[in-house]
């Protein structure tokens, strides 16, 4: 029996990828869960709220973008070189999404320092204080 509604003509095209979809909502919701663990884990190491406050919104702001072109990238990679193209594209993007991950952890933490460090030291030599 065919769907009369529109919208039901419309979701019946995806139900091929009903398991693919629901696979990487689980990964979004595994990575979401894991940048909260490294959140909290750097809030027991390091004890300065000043650094722990904006981690997490460092990392969303260097993360989502960092995403965004690391499969843009992947999607203009397999167009220009044909031995690629081959490759199945979740095969070439995962690796490329973990290193993503791993480097936007990294440097979200150290943009944080120094966003702590430019806040303290410039606000001593300027004169002017944080609202």
């Amino acid at each position: 029996m065919a769907p009369e509604a529109q919208w039901s003509r419309f979701l019946s095209t995806f139900e091929q990828y009903v398991d693919f979809a629901t696979f990487g909502l689980e990964i979004v919701s595994l990575c979401g869960l894991m940048l909260i663990g490294i959140n909290e884990l750097i809030k027991k190491i390091n004890k300065n709220p000043a650094i722990t406050d904006v981690y997490l919104k460092v990392v969303l702001a260097t993360g989502i973008p960092g995403m965004v072109v690391t499969v843009a990238n992947t999607f203009i990679l397999r167009i220009f070189i044909p031995q690629l193209a081959r490759r199945a594209f979740l095969v070439f993007l995962l690796p490329r999404v973990v290193e993503e991950i791993s480097m936007v952890v990294l440097q979200s933490y150290v943009i944080s320092i120094l966003l702590h460090v430019c806040r303290v030291y410039v606000s001593e030599r300027t004169g002017m204080t944080r609202k």
